[in-house]
């Protein structure tokens, strides 16, 4: 306060009322005495000290006091309203507890009544992204049970086999680009209604006039504030912190991995739309061979017994693959350069195509690439063609030469530990073709060829085959939605104020 009134005393044509309002603002007053010295009172404390004791430059002494009155001019002491006023303004309201609780059970229950809104929300979009699922499920089932009905009826025509293979490659291709559309399709919708996260149906509810809404942003924005001094509190002066640049502070990891995502659904709309353009180029009518065109030029050759992908496109690759599953099952050869092999592993991997290649390397390479993606898809691709083997192959007995999906298979039918105990006791046994039975559910036999090499021949009872297959399924799509569920934050949303 001294340098203030110091600097105040270096104007021109100023009063004592300039000099009683800047006491004011720290609470001071200025009185005179009867024998002309001068005293400060502070008013919440009603102490009284010398003037001279604490503005000593400007009241210490007599030359200093009278040169201070010669630029004040004649004394006037302080207006009682005046400072009944500064006093109001300054005064601490006193709080009100009942009001501060009432106020409080007020957030309380809005927060409340916000987050049942959301979940009531969250579960209709849930069961709306459910219902898409199925009616996918549906679509495609009716797809597949067309292009065999279509298939059994091009054998049954009485025209050169030429000509057989031009149809098959045609009903195969459209079914190709159907099963590829719908995928899209769907996909699309699902991600139209799928429920957004909680922050973002808050802060469109609040740009909606929301007043809860607007509430709860304010009560996370206080409590992200709060949680960010406390980190800069933690940090250490005198270590070294490493972050990102000041420019990307409003960036997060989980904001880059959604755009990632949004990325690669982006990346497979764009595939789904140029299979979707996929025509014919050219038929050879004394061969067969149905060329296709994709992107505009030559990709695809159906030679009958065998898919050609002409280059290294994404699109022709996965068309390529597609027909060829669909045209002699998952299970598939492959030849052509270590380039082209590991092009097919890693696209099948990417875009979600379940097959076995015979290719020993291929099916390794296939699989290391699975395992580096999600492990979930590995185990989500093994039960897919556990499911495929069951509803293709007719015969009683299943024949498998790798004992992982042995595993995965009787892990869906008991507990793993019993599964994985009853494979050890199946490869310890010394008795040839050491036999096994699951429940009454089927039987497990371990075969060992003359060259050393074990394979497992599973035999499925009568009448059991379409409940083993509704597991597998149960399975299979469990490890999709376990998938899913990884991919999005597992932190929840703190409530706020």
């Amino acid at each position: 306060m001294a340098p203030g009134i110091r600097s105040l005393l270096t104007r021109r044509n100023i009063t004592w009322d300039d000099l009683h309002r800047l006491l004011s603002k720290a609470r001071l007053r200025f009185e005179k005495g009867e024998s002309g010295g001068y005293t400060v009172l502070a008013i919440d404390h009603n102490i009284r000290v010398k003037a001279s004791d604490v503005f000593r430059n400007n009241f210490a002494g007599k030359i200093n006091r009278q040169a201070t009155e010669t630029a004040l001019g004649a004394w006037t002491p302080a207006s009682t309203s005046g400072y009944e006023d500064v006093q109001q303004a300054f005064r601490t309201p006193v709080r009100n507890s009942a009001l501060r609780e009432e106020r409080k059970a007020q957030r309380r229950a809005d927060r409340d009544s916000l987050m049942a809104d959301y979940n009531q929300y969250r579960n209709r979009q849930r069961e709306v992204c459910k219902g898409l699922t199925a009616q996918r499920k549906e679509a495609r089932q009716h797809l597949v049970m067309n292009l065999r009905q279509r298939k059994k009826e091009i054998r049954a025509m009485t025209v050169p086999w030429s000509v057989k293979k031009i149809l098959l490659s045609q009903a195969t291709a459209q079914s190709v680009i159907e099963m590829r559309t719908l995928k899209a399709t769907v996909q699309q919708r699902r991600h139209e209604q799928f429920p957004k996260d909680l922050r973002t149906w808050v802060a469109e509810r609040a740009g909606e006039g929301d007043a809860r809404a607007a509430a709860q942003l304010r009560g996370w924005c206080y409590a992200d504030q709060r949680n960010q001094r406390r980190l800069d509190a933690r940090l250490e002066a005198s270590a070294l912190h490493i972050g990102p640049p000041p420019e990307d502070n409003q960036k997060s990891d989980w904001a880059d991995f959604m755009q990632q995502r949004v990325s690669a659904r982006q990346r497979e709309q764009n595939l789904a739309k140029q299979i979707a353009t996929t025509r014919i180029w050219t038929i050879n009518r004394r061969t067969g061979d149905v060329s296709y065109l994709l992107n505009g030029r030559v990709s695809v050759i159906d030679r009958g017994r065998v898919v050609t992908v002409l280059n290294q496109d994404d699109a022709a690759i996965v068309f390529g693959l597609e027909m060829a599953v669909q045209k002699y099952g998952s299970r598939i050869a492959c030849t052509g350069t270590d380039e082209w092999k590991r092009m097919v592993t890693a696209t099948a991997v990417k875009h979600g195509i379940f097959a076995q290649f015979t290719n020993p390397e291929m099916q390794n390479a296939f699989r290391q690439e699975q395992r580096i993606a999600n492990p979930l898809q590995l185990q989500a691709a093994r039960l897919h063609s556990i499911e495929t083997q069951l509803r293709t192959e007719e015969t009683p007995d299943l024949i498998f030469t790798d004992e992982a999906d042995v595993r995965q298979f009787l892990f869906t039918l008991q507990p793993v530990a019993q599964a994985r105990q009853l494979v050890e006791l199946l490869k310890a046994s010394q008795i040839p073709e050491m036999k096994a039975n699951l429940d009454g559910t089927l039987t497990i036999a371990l075969l060992r060829s003359p060259t050393g090499q074990r394979s497992f021949r599973i035999s499925i009872p009568e009448g059991k085959r379409q409940e083993i297959i509704d597991l597998v399924v149960q399975a299979r799509q469990m490890a999709h939605r376990l998938m899913r569920s990884n991919l999005r934050t597992h932190s929840n949303e703190r409530e706020g104020r």
